[in-house]
């Protein structure tokens, strides 16, 4: 199993380095858009196997919304006088509200988990994770500078912090991982592996120091929502495990060998990149 994962993720891998550095800005659309409605698709599983019909219908709209979103922002110029466009602006801040009441939650499970266990809940859920960040990585890879592609690279570096923290959690937890970080939603994760996760990802958060000037200029708050980025990669990797425990299913989909479906590959991020994007956006560029 370990061996079909190597192989996956070294596929993936440059797939998603061309996509963010060689696309035109609707190519990276078009690619974002069609991410979010597999995810979506992948979130009926979460729903409690729905059916065929209504995961499409959910599909559908969900990727609907992503693409008014992005139509209204004039066919991919999403700053006006170096302004984000206010429903791009409106998904980062809902994002923000949407994790603190998902720490929650996780937090309570399974205590809380009455107000969220029916199907239409689930699916508001859904909306609230993948939509905000599939509008958020074309915010952050819009990002205006005077700087060559350095809105690529700072959504580079998000994806960076999150799969060290990752690979670290993987790592160390499978090495020193003795205390459990949330027992009753995910088992597997400790709290070593998550120390471990965080070591790995301060190289990453120490490289954008040499490389992005604005971050020295601003490096308190810099530092802050890059670990915040990394904390909210685990948060939001627990809640698709609190989801898919309630579902009782191990994996969303068996679309990527090894790995389980999109969504499985992407719930730190659906996380992590609209907290990256808030900072980045507003205090660090």
């Amino acid at each position: 199993m370990l061996k079909l994962r190597i192989i996956t993720a070294l596929v993936l891998l440059p797939l998603a380095l061309s996509g963010l550095f060689l696309l035109p800005d609707l190519g990276f659309e078009i690619a974002i858009a069609g991410i979010v409605l597999i995810c979506a698709w992948e979130w009926g599983t979460l729903m409690g196997g729905i059916k065929r019909r209504l995961r499409t219908l959910y599909g559908v709209i969900s990727v609907a919304i992503v693409g008014v979103v992005m139509a209204s922002s004039l066919a991919g110029q999403h700053w006006i006088e170096q302004d984000l466009h206010p429903w791009f602006d409106f998904s980062l801040w809902l994002a923000l509200c949407w994790w603190v009441v998902a720490g929650v939650l996780v937090a309570c499970y399974p205590k809380a988990a009455g107000i969220w266990q029916s199907w239409p809940m689930k699916a508001l859920i859904g909306w609230l994770t993948l939509i905000p960040w599939g509008l958020s990585m074309v915010a952050l890879r819009s990002i205006p500078s005077e700087q060559s592609n350095a809105g690529p690279l700072m959504l580079l570096m998000a994806l960076m912090l999150v799969w060290a923290a990752d690979t670290g959690g993987y790592i160390f937890g499978r090495k020193f991982g003795k205390t459990k970080l949330m027992p009753k939603v995910s088992p597997g994760k400790t709290v070593e592996g998550m120390l471990g996760g965080v070591f790995l990802a301060t190289l990453i958060v120490v490289g954008g120091l040499w490389y992005f000037p604005a971050a020295r200029e601003n490096l308190v708050v810099y530092l802050l929502f890059c670990y915040l980025t990394v904390i909210a990669g685990v948060l939001g990797d627990l809640v698709e495990s609190m989801l898919k425990r309630d579902a009782g299913v191990k994996d969303s989909g068996k679309i990527l060998p090894g790995h389980g479906g999109i969504l499985d590959r992407v719930d730190s991020l659906t996380a992590a990149v609209p907290i990256f994007a808030l900072g980045a956006l507003y205090w660090a560029v």
